[in-house]
């Protein structure tokens, strides 16, 4: 693998197969220097070329300066999952360790003196390094200065609010086709969310379901039966909550476009219908919203096939890329004046414990600039 200087012993061929069912999979390290060398060359080049494209990614990267990595404390966890067998309570597999320790490989590197050798990229406007895609168990290991485990701040149901923000932008401007394009045009632009939705439509409630309540446990509950009292919230449990999550993922943002919904708006029992339909019902205008743009969108996979569902995930990464990635890093740049060591992960960020007040602070600023609401955010302990 060019991206860590170890090489698969094998060859895609019948022995692969066997030892991948098996969970056989091993590694070695590549010894020759000379191969190492152009692997680090050619990682130094294309870095090279993403920050001449991307001033702001460099500048995001040093935060990285501030903090501290603790490999000993990471190896240590590993050879405690590998005696045990044990991942998150299930077994572990081979190719999890294998993977868990390519992870600890990259981050030392990364913060390590051949960082400049570390592979980053950027897409829609959002910066990918390792610690964006690694478990995230290793992430614990990630420390201040003093050694004190970061502090996560995550913004809540973060693709439903930016798909909420899309909506609103588009009942702003009146825009009805061609949805992804114009809406590229107004990333990052100040609204009233909720006050800017069409009064009592689902959409307008579909806003105010993420703001003022949790929307997973809401449509957990809904999907047993048409009503509920706020106290039916509290009886979800966590377990539940994470599957509706995972769902909702899968059903409204990915399979939308082909599925059929027959029995929606029907007097047949809730329990009985899908959770796409489920979510049909109480939300229609949402469905509708995110069928507008699959049937404009003309994006394609590496295959060839149009891919109807990835101009509404390329639109809400890129407003999410805004929000995090543009807004945030250059807040927390004229705040802190780049003494601050933080990394953002999709829709958080893991900051210094130091300076997790101001964070939070400077986040519902902008949220409530952005979105016009403020409390949206959650704060965890990373370790």
């Amino acid at each position: 693998d060019n991206g860590r200087g170890i090489s698969k012993k094998y060859r895609l061929t019948e022995a692969l197969r066997k030892e991948v069912l098996k969970d056989q999979l091993t590694t070695l390290s590549i010894q020759k220097q000379t191969l190492l060398k152009q692997i680090e060359r050619s990682l130094l080049a294309a870095q090279e070329r993403v920050f001449e494209e991307h001033s702001w990614a460099r500048e995001e990267l040093t935060a990285l300066d501030y903090l501290r990595w603790n490999e000993e404390g990471a190896r240590l966890w590993l050879r405690e999952v590998e005696r045990s067998g044990q991942l998150n309570g299930e077994r572990v597999t081979n190719k999890q360790l294998i993977n868990l320790e390519d992870n600890i490989h990259s981050i030392t590197k990364l913060f390590g003196n051949d960082k400049l050798i570390a592979r980053v990229s950027v897409k829609h406007g959002r910066l990918f390094h390792i610690l964006t895609y690694c478990k995230k168990e290793l992430r614990q290991f990630v420390t201040n200065s003093e050694g004190q485990p970061l502090m996560g701040i995550d913004m809540r149901s973060a693709q439903w609010l930016l798909l909420a923000y899309c909506m609103a932008l588009a009942n702003n401007y009146g825009y009805t086709t061609d949805l992804k394009q114009q809406l590229l045009k107004h990333v990052g632009e100040p609204l009233d969310v909720l006050n800017t939705l069409r009064k009592h439509s689902s959409a307008q409630a579909f806003a105010a379901a993420i703001i003022f309540q949790d929307l997973y446990k809401e449509l957990a509950v809904l999907s047993k039966g048409n009503f509920y009292k706020s106290q039916d919230l509290g009886e979800v449990t966590d377990d539940e909550r994470d599957r509706i999550k995972k769902l909702l993922l899968k059903c409204v943002l990915y399979g939308y476009q082909t599925a059929q919904m027959k029995k929606a708006f029907t007097d047949i029992p809730q329990s009985e219908k899908s959770f796409l339909e489920v979510f049909y019902e109480t939300y229609d205008d949402v469905i509708l919203f995110c069928k507008s743009i699959a049937e404009d969108c003309k994006s394609r996979k590496p295959n060839g096939q149009i891919s109807s569902s990835a101009c509404l995930s390329e639109l809400l990464s890129t407003m999410e890329g805004d929000f995090f990635h543009n807004k945030l890093r250059k807040a927390l740049k004229s705040h802190f004046l780049d003494t601050v060591g933080y990394f953002i992960v999709h829709d958080g960020i893991y900051v210094d414990p130091v300076a997790t007040d101001s964070t939070h602070d400077i986040m519902k600023e902008l949220a409530k600039e952005q979105f016009g609401a403020e409390d949206l955010f959650s704060l965890r302990c990373s370790g």
